[in-house]
């Protein structure tokens, strides 16, 4: 909490006028917009203080784009007028939003927040007072009363919101079931409390990434004859979910088939720019949003949430042409499941049925390993130099893919400043599985000692890796 106005006198001293000197105070939320200021009223004996408090339920830029509610039919028009010329992919994308955020409306601040029955049936009584010929002559006192009760019902449901954002007894106790997940106060390592928005998004970056990090700037991506035909994208366009989620420039996934469509020529030049010269710095930014973590005792420690990056729409169509670049390269034995197509889920669970039934009546082993913050500590430059031994470009491509990268937190219904993430490779990139496997490829195909009683195979699902020994 913030005392504002802290220092102005507005009561000067004079004889004439009791109390003395006095000093008008406002106690606000610290992130809440507050004003004062004191202004000069001829009939009064001192100066008045006049606060201006905005009650911020979600700033405009947080709002929700409703893509349900989205004119498709008018962002397909304007899409057929984008001009060609401009392959530039951070250009294509600044377009795309604009038309994106034109003809899509944003969601309403919620009014369940903060409604209850009183002001229902304040609303009721006034409705029909209104609909009467011979109304009731304090109609407009009822209005203002109604009004006034709705501030007031904001302001409490606004203090009661932060409460259960900051305590942790709240949090608890009032949204142990919730799906959006508030987090509530976390504790740092000296046994403080980080509580505001802003402290939070530090701790958490602290705790999950060690800080902020950068990469050594590496160069530019070596020119290839071998560009990106428009079958591999769409190829990519068709493997990915419909329905994910939408990164910070808040492009839906509808909009990337809807520009493939209506602009072809451009959508293919725009991709091979961007796989030849390297991807922009705008495709780089991700928001981050935090998963809890089963079964933890405590969560409010940084660790038992797990942040997944939201990035732009366009950069995973590009990343998923990539992985199957890398695919087709065979890096990767077949014991070595996930992160490319004919090798996910369902080949994994395939494979270990088809192991049990060939070793039926044999004396099994199993060893099951996972390897902690594998994507965050990924080494990305010893994975590149084993990717550089088959493919220069792709081994580059990957390095500045890497370089530069940023991600802001988004929770609590709001969003923090962006920080350096060059650490690691990003969860919820498409890129992320295979480069992973690649670093640990030495691992999983490394000669085991198979004695004339044992023998001794590795298997491995990205980051989890399972050991067998057979008599």
């Amino acid at each position: 909490m913030e005392v504002r106005n802290r220092h102005v006198i507005t009561m000067p001293t004079n004889r004439n006028a009791q109390g003395g000197t006095t000093i008008d105070v406002a106690i606000s939320d610290a992130n809440t917009p507050c004003k004062a200021n004191t202004i000069d009223i001829a009939s009064a004996q001192h100066k008045a203080l006049k606060i201006k408090i905005g009650i911020v339920w979600r700033k405009s830029q947080e709002q929700a784009l409703r893509y349900d509610k989205a004119d498709w039919e008018k962002i397909k028009t304007e899409l057929l007028f984008l001009d060609e010329r401009i392959t530039d992919p951070e250009k294509v994308q600044k377009e795309l939003t604009r038309i994106i955020y034109k003809h899509t409306p944003r969601a309403r601040p919620n009014a369940k927040a903060f409604w209850n029955k009183d002001l229902e049936t304040m609303r009721d009584n006034i409705k029909r007072e209104r609909k009467k010929i011979h109304r009731d002559p304090t109609l407009l006192m009822m209005i203002k009363s109604y009004r006034q009760a709705i501030a007031k019902a904001k302001i409490e449901a606004n203090a009661k919101s932060l409460q259960q954002e900051t305590d942790p007894e709240c949090f608890r106790s009032v949204k142990p079931m919730t799906t959006k997940r508030p987090i509530p106060a976390l504790t740092r390592p000296d046994g403080t409390d980080a509580s505001e928005h802003p402290h939070i998004a530090e701790e958490l970056q602290r705790a999950l990434y060690g800080g902020e990090h950068r990469r050594p700037a590496p160069c530019k991506p070596t020119t290839t004859t071998n560009g990106i035909t428009i079958a591999e994208l769409d190829k990519a366009i068709k493997g990915s979910p419909n329905g994910a989620a939408t990164g910070q420039n808040d492009i839906p996934t509808r909009s990337r088939r809807e520009l493939r469509k209506a602009k072809e020529n451009l959508f293919l030049k725009m991709m091979n720019k961007a796989y030849t010269e390297g991807i922009p710095d705008s495709w780089k930014t991700s928001t981050t949003i935090l998963i809890r973590k089963a079964k933890k005792d405590s969560y409010r420690q940084a660790k038992s949430w797990r942040p997944i990056q939201l990035q732009s729409i366009l950069s995973k169509v590009l990343e998923r042409v990539i992985v199957a670049k890398l695919a087709d390269l065979r890096l990767l034995s077949s014991r070595m499941f996930g992160g490319r197509k004919s090798n996910g889920t369902t080949d994994a669970i395939q494979g270990l049925n088809y192991f049990v039934e060939k070793n039926e009546g044999r004396s099994i082993g199993l060893t099951a390993l996972d390897i902690e913050g594998g994507f965050d500590h990924l080494n990305l430059n010893r994975t590149c130099n084993k990717i550089r031994e088959h493919s220069s470009h792709l081994a580059q491509w990957i390095e500045n893919w890497g370089h530069n990268r940023q991600t802001a937190y988004r929770f609590n219904s709001r969003t923090s400043r962006a920080f350096g993430t060059d650490l690691g490779t990003p969860q919820g990139s498409p890129l992320s599985p295979i480069l992973f496997l690649i670093s640990i490829k030495d691992v999983v195909e490394s000669e085991t000692k198979t004695s004339t009683t044992v023998e001794t195979d590795i298997f491995s699902y990205v980051d989890d890796i399972l050991v067998t020994n057979r008599d």
